[in-house]
């Protein structure tokens, strides 16, 4: 699903991959990078972040699953906590 040069780039460490869970951690965001060289306040950068985030809730809505963000970079934490989920109905 994600190129190698993305996975180099995001510093991405899969966690669990399965029917049901995809499971990543993002150790680095140059998108948050890119907008504290801007200047944007902490809360833009929140802001943009969940409007990125649009594109990733795309592909698990594709893939049959939802999005979980236990955590962001952009919300001051370590890592970015992405979770592809298929829920059951």
């Amino acid at each position: 699903m994600f190129s190698k040069f993305a996975q180099w780039v995001f510093e991405m460490d899969i966690k669990q991959c399965t029917d049901d869970h995809l499971d990543i951690d993002f150790h680095y965001c140059p998108l948050v990078k890119a907008w504290q060289k801007q200047g944007c306040t902490d809360e833009e950068i929140r802001v943009l972040c969940d409007h990125a985030m649009c594109g990733d809730r795309g592909i698990a809505e594709s893939f049959g699953c939802e999005l979980d963000l236990p955590a962001t970079i952009a919300n001051g934490d370590e890592v970015c906590k992405i979770r592809f989920v298929r829920r059951k109905k």
